[in-house]
């Protein structure tokens, strides 16, 4: 299953993330915190789907590594352009900001507010519609429905009590109504808001059009005091009444009690994980009301809406706020007779009072509706056979093992970690017990590896010996037959054995001695500057662009790596199916079906021997926020192209298996790139060599992808030609993104970003731009035709002078590889070897010695 964050989500993690877990403990959404790895760095993100922004993540993070968005930027930024907006102020702005608020308001009309209209009067209409409702419909043991928080949760985690939530509007709703049909304000509105979650609230379906901003206390005050806004004293317009009290704990139940009476029975339920556990537990009790309240009373944050997600945190430091609002309130009350808010009146007559003075409004005008929303945020469970599955690659063998219950992992059992793995929000990295057990089986390879390696010493010395010693036996006789005799075709015998027996010898002598040496060698070289090779590793890349599979393999030359290619997604799950690989590299954007796509059919192919291997997507468009949708959408890691071989290095060493690496210490033969290059490279009109070179690892390796961009032209432009002619804008946006990548890969820049801005056009839909930029595009790609027909129109010799260097770390890396070879009586890749030996230019030493080996591989190899 996989699990994507919105880039626009809430709530999100920013850059100080250590993944501590603490966010995941805090969390009651399973989901909505996934742990992932993010260039070897433990991270904790969020999916934008399950999260019902209720804050605890923000309230537990000791590093500041959750942050919210809300409308703040947007709100000045229309407001400056003239945007005719008007306020819905919560009343615990009032409380929370006394000595302020009025100064803020007046700032704010000077910047061109129009209107100002308390929330607290929205709060009264609430209580109205409330009392209204249930005595209209017989509603009793229904959920309040103010807090947005609560609300989305039971939409994505409890949808069988949607039935029981109030239909009834929270007070912001309730005043943004009124402000629209009875005071007839066609202004955008802004919530001057004390909640993080009324931005959800507010983009709900079912509120769409009432209110465009939700402007958080927290970020309106860092953003006045930057700006030094302020002004002469504003208020709110309309005169409320205990609606103010709504923002304290039981605010909503003490309006309903002042006109029904304290003998009603109303339960209160505030804080994050204590509010959703009782809710699950007492689920199928409030959806048979077979509870004995009136209603519930449910609020999010513990100290109510007045310290809610989105104040300043040391508010809550003291009780200063709550006193204010406490103040407000009996400031509201009447000693006189005769109104809603009377102090002598029984709660009859006040409600009597109170309808009265909503006579003139309709009830199902202050009504809304609930979306099911659990379909966003199922998860499965796995079954026992699943879950030993599990357990096992954890290495919890026992139940002891599987019951631990640590909660290092950030939730309350073993088991909600196995199931947490099995959906892909976690990994057995996170498990403490694992990563101990892991270190520990580190130790012991360690200590096996360093075993065998003496033992190879041990063995190489010994054969050393058991073949110089009849070889030199044999010499030495040869040469007694050759210093005695007589007999002429006995001589010519011997002359031949003698020849032969030397090329032996130093066959035998040189890789043998180089391994040696080699050996000293690799034991002293710092790990840091080694690179690798996996002879018995194997790979799958998938890109529909020829030339980015090519790079791929020739980037991988030096580490040994068997890599297969597929050219698309329907292709790699043919190999996919046929074959078990150690890691997996998917270009993004493919056509038919994307990179993101083929992940998920993988990992929903749970017998798949690949579904669980790690995954690595490539991609040409990396951009602020991507690495944190690839790694919701089940990716270990992400490249961007053009592929940096050192980087590649870096990545597949560590998401390979450690048995399978073998460090070294070669460096990497792209450097070369920057010593210089040949002069019909340089001349290439258009074509920066010198970076295409850089791209490709190698002049040597520069040569072949020149080749395919040349060899393709005209089949792709003829491809672009018939995309646009046929009006299919996504699979032209998808070919001119693969265009972009190809040309940047080879070193033309300009013309990589003129296919950028046809790809970009693409996307934003922007049809009239491609219409006019399409013939020129076409035709400077045709134009490469004749830029590169002098090079790759033809296959051409290449003398000993444009050979690139063969440096000390080419000529050990060649010598290794035919040590290996011979070693495994490999001829194939002896001849390898002289193949590549044969594109360099080296030394006369060095290359009398690959003479002499090719003259021993020949005389072997019959």
């Amino acid at each position: 299953m996989v699990h994507h964050t919105r880039e626009n989500t809430t709530i999100y993690t920013n850059d100080k993330c250590i993944g501590c877990n603490k966010c995941i403990k805090a969390c009651s959404a399973i989901g909505a915190c996934i742990a992932v790895e993010d260039e070897g760095e433990a991270r904790i993100v969020v999916d934008g789907t399950k999260c019902v922004a209720c804050g605890s993540c923000i309230d537990v993070c000791e590093h500041g590594a959750r942050e919210f968005r809300d409308d703040t930027g947007r709100f000045f930024e229309d407001l400056e352009k003239g945007e005719k907006i008007s306020l819905l102020l919560a009343p615990a702005f009032k409380a929370n900001y006394p000595e302020q608020y009025e100064s803020v308001l007046g700032g704010l009309k000077e910047l061109g507010i129009n209107r100002i209209i308390s929330v607290a009067f929205g709060a009264d209409i609430t209580t109205w519609g409330y009392l209204n409702y249930m005595k209209q419909y017989d509603f009793a043991g229904g959920i309040s429905q103010p807090c947005p928080a609560v609300v989305g949760y039971i939409e994505r985690y409890i949808p069988e009590l949607i039935p029981k939530i109030f239909p009834v509007q929270s007070p912001l709703m309730c005043a943004a109504i009124y402000a629209r049909k009875e005071m007839g304000i066609t202004d955008r509105l802004a919530f001057i808001s004390p909640c993080i979650a009324k931005k959800m609230e507010i983009e709900s379906v079912h509120n769409k059009g009432l209110v465009q901003y939700n402007v958080t206390f927290e970020h309106l005050i860092e953003y006045v005091k930057e700006h030094g806004i302020s002004g002469p004293a504003v208020s709110g317009e309309i005169e409320y009444g205990m609606g103010a009290y709504y923002p304290t704990p039981g605010g909503l139940a003490q309006n309903i009690r002042w006109f029904l009476g304290d003998q009603v029975f109303i339960r209160q339920v505030e804080g994050e994980k204590k509010l959703y556990k009782w809710l699950h537990s007492n689920a199928d009790r409030l959806k048979k009301t077979e509870t004995p309240f009136l209603f519930i009373d449910a609020l999010n944050c513990d100290k109510g809406c007045i310290c809610g997600t989105a104040v300043d945190p040391h508010k809550a430091e003291t009780d200063d706020s709550l006193y204010a609002l406490l103040s407000i309130r009996e400031e509201v009350k009447r000693n006189e007779s005769g109104s809603a808010w009377s102090v002598p009146d029984t709660p009859g007559e006040r409600l009597e009072n109170y309808n009265k003075q909503f006579a003139h409004l309709r009830l199902k005008d202050y009504l809304r509706g609930y979306t099911d929303r659990s379909g966003d945020c199922a998860y499965m469970i796995p079954d026992e056979e699943e879950l030993d599955r599990i357990f096992i690659s954890m290495n919890k063998l026992t139940a002891e093992e599987r019951s631990i219950n640590c909660t290092s992992c950030g939730y309350d059992s073993c088991r909600t970690m196995a199931t947490a793995i099995y959906n892909g929000f976690n990994n057995k990295k996170n498990c403490i017990f694992y990563e101990k057990g892991r270190v520990h089986s580190l130790e012991i390879e360690k200590a096996i590896a360093e075993g065998e390696s003496r033992a190879k010493s041990r063995f190489l010395a010994k054969m050393s010996h058991e073949i110089r010693t009849p070889i030199n036996a044999m010499l030495g006789m040869d040469e007694l037959i050759l210093r005695d005799s007589k007999d002429e075709k006995v001589t010519e015998y011997a002359a031949k054995i003698k020849e032969a027996g030397k090329d032996l010898m130093f066959l035998v002598n040189t890789l043998l001695d180089f391994k040696a040496a080699d050996e000293v060698q690799e034991d002293t070289a710092s790990q840091e500057d080694k690179s690798f090779v996996a002879p018995d590793a194997r790979i799958l890349v998938v890109d529909d662009t020829e030339i980015n599979l090519t790079i791929m393999q020739e980037l991988l030359k030096p580490t040994q790596i068997r890599v297969d290619t597929a050219a698309g997604a329907k292709a790699a799950l043919e190999l996919l199916e046929q074959n078990e690989y150690d890691v997996l590299l998917f270009d993004h954007m493919m056509p038919d079906m994307d990179g993101i796509e083929l992940l998920q059919k993988l990992r929903g192919r749970k017998d798949n021997p690949n579904s669980s291997k790690p995954a690595i997507v490539l991609t040409a468009n990396a951009v602020t926020g991507v690495r944190e949708e690839y790694a919701a959408a089940g990716f270990e890691g992400y490249m961007s192209k053009p592929i940096d071989g050192k980087l590649l290095e870096r990545m597949l060493m560590k998401h390979l298996p450690g048995s399978m690496v073998t460090l070294t210490d070669d460096v990497a033969e792209s450097d070369a790139a920057d010593a210089g290059i040949s002069e019909s490279y340089a001349a290439l009109e258009g074509i920066d060599a010198r970076e295409g070179i850089k791209n490709c690892g190698s002049e040597l390796s520069y040569k072949p992808i020149l080749d395919i961009f040349y060899t393709t032209i005209d089949q792709k432009a003829d491809e672009l030609d018939k995309c646009f002619e046929a009006e299919d804008w996504p699979l032209y946006t998808i070919k001119t993104h693969a265009l972009k990548s190809s040309a940047r890969i080879i070193g033309a820049r300009v013309f990589s970003e003129d296919a950028f801005a046809m790809e970009r056009a693409g996307k934003d839909g922007d049809t009239e731009y491609i219409r006019r930029h399409h013939s020129r595009l076409v035709n400077d790609y045709r134009h490469f035709k004749k830029v590169l027909g002098g090079i790759c129109g033809e296959e051409r010799s290449i003398d000993e002078a444009d050979k690139p260097e063969a440096d000390e770390n080419v000529i050990r890396r060649l010598y290794r590889t035919a040590y290996r070879a011979a070693e495994d009586i490999d001829y194939d890749g002896i001849e390898e070897v002289i193949i590549e030996a044969g594109r360099y230019h080296m030394s006369r030493s060095d290359r009398e010695m690959f003479d002499r080996i090719t003259a021993c591989y020949e005389n072997i190899d019959y």
